[in-house]
């Protein structure tokens, strides 16, 4: 076969009609030409060989014309890569479409490999990143904020819940933006020297010598445990920085701020029974009788709803406050002596007298103003505390210190002297079992021996007032039913 030039190539493709044309250029190798309608013609080059009984065709690549657009197979790279499939034929290998088969599963083996492994190299920085604006998000701020959210409802009052959530704030413009991961020791002792400092001024400034020791210990406290929520939920691993930096913070003393000298009882409850704000119906007077009488945390009297008491008019009358209202979250029972149930027969008359002109009042709450601007409405927490100091006890005494006034005269006093007696004074404290395993299995809630110690505490504070003590004023005074 005569040699074909480049020349001889371009002239078949121009010359060709509508259709596939194939000019054979070499042996085995055509030059295979497509006429489409529109007159557009491409060329490609085609190795045509026979094996087993059959004619076979595998392509070679694109041939452009002289002055074509485009890359494609020379006339020469042609005739090479001919002479390469003839050779292989002539060596046994004539099935060269399997061989190309095998060769293109091979390519796409590989492109298929590194597809993957681009994608996977993809989703681990998208991991990566992704990690990374978690770590970001998972600060000592969002810590706080999350615990306290699930937390919050353990606590009996919006008023705590307010309070810890701003003790909380206290520590965001120190560590809030720390990821809670990268949070050391150091950050948190800093955090601590700067809050200390910080309470020193204010204390200078009030001239009241306050050293916020207390507050201070309380809200590191709550950020020691938000911090193990942070840890509980995966954020970190390892000690918790908080309870390292802990250690070292001052510890506040251990008695109270206000002290009241109970050779001063008599005096007291003579005040109390004066108690007269100037209203007509001094009702916060009446509710600090109640808990003097009771011995009751404050909340749990002052949201005091009617269809809590039982047998008001009866020989047994008690209340029961719900568990939302207590500290440790039990239903409580609180045997009233006759004393305590005046002071509530007392408060139903005036709502009596009222009538209509309490019909605003929610719930049906015992302890609401009954006159004036706020008629109707619970009294604020803070009515007894304000009420205390103004009647010249606020140094003294508060609302909540009025346990410790009766437990320490009960504890010294009370003349019954048989079993449970202490059991007796704790539980009328709401205290819970010092043995655990006791309080767990153990339900008695001991109402005799209290209503009997309530009756004594009620009567002790009448003659007490009645007639001033020339001595120790927990001198007891017996009364029925104290066995």
């Amino acid at each position: 076969m005569a040699t074909v030039t480049v020349t001889q190539l371009d002239a078949w493709i121009k010359a060709s009609l509508p259709g596939v044309k194939r000019y054979s250029v070499a042996q085995n190798l055509f030059l295979q030409v497509t006429r489409k309608p529109d007159g557009s013609a491409s060329a490609s080059w085609v190795f045509r060989w026979r094996f087993d009984g059959k004619d076979r065709s595998a392509g070679i690549g694109r041939y452009v014309p002289q002055g074509g657009k485009g890359s494609g197979v020379t006339l020469r790279a042609a005739m090479e890569a001919a002479a390469a499939l003839r050779s292989k034929i002539k060596t046994g290998t004539g099935d060269l479409s399997a061989a190309r088969r095998l060769e293109r599963a091979r390519v796409q083996a590989a492109e298929s490999l590194a597809e993957r492994e681009r994608d996977d190299a993809l989703r681990a920085q998208e991991q990566a990143r992704r990690a990374a604006e978690a770590r970001a998000q998972r600060t000592v701020q969002a810590a706080c904020i999350e615990w306290h959210a699930v937390t919050a409802g353990k606590l009996s009052s919006d008023k705590y819940r307010a309070q810890r959530l701003r003790r909380l704030e206290d520590y965001f413009p120190h560590l809030g933006d720390t990821p809670v991961e990268s949070l050391t020791v150091a950050d948190v002792s800093d955090a601590f020297d700067k809050m200390r400092k910080a309470m020193g001024k204010r204390a200078t400034r009030g001239g009241d010598g306050f050293s916020g020791a207390e507050t201070l210990r309380r809200s590191s406290a709550d950020l020691e445990r938000s911090v193990a929520f942070a840890a509980s939920k995966g954020w970190f691993t390892g000690a918790n920085p908080v309870t390292a930096a802990r250690t070292f913070l001052d510890k506040p003393k251990v008695e109270g701020r206000r002290f009241f000298d109970v050779t001063r009882l008599p005096e007291f409850w003579r005040s109390v029974l004066r108690a007269d704000t100037g209203e007509r119906y001094p009702v916060a007077a009446q509710l600090l009788r109640l808990l003097t009488l009771t011995a009751a945390r404050t909340l749990e009297l002052r949201a005091l709803r009617w269809d809590e008491v039982e047998g008001l008019d009866g020989d047994t009358p008690l209340a029961r406050i719900p568990a939302e209202r207590m500290k440790r979250r039990v239903p409580w029972t609180i045997p009233l002596s006759n004393e305590a149930a005046n002071v509530l027969r007392q408060v139903r008359e005036w709502q009596r007298e009222v009538g209509q002109g309490l019909r605003d009042i929610k719930a049906g709450l015992v302890f609401v103003h009954i006159e004036g601007n706020y008629k109707g409405r619970m009294l604020s927490e803070n009515a007894v505390n304000d009420l205390l100091q103004r009647m010249g006890w606020g140094e003294e005494l508060t609302a909540h210190g009025l346990r410790k006034v009766f437990s320490t005269v009960a504890h010294d006093g009370w003349p019954y002297h048989g079993p449970n007696r202490t059991e007796a004074i704790e539980y009328s404290l709401s205290h819970a079992p010092a043995d655990r395993v006791r309080g767990i299995y153990d339900k008695n809630e001991f109402i005799d021996k209290r209503r009997a110690l309530l009756a004594w505490w009620a009567q002790h504070l009448t003659r007490v007032a009645s007639e001033p003590a020339t001595g120790n004023v927990v001198e007891f005074f017996p009364v029925a039913n104290t066995a």
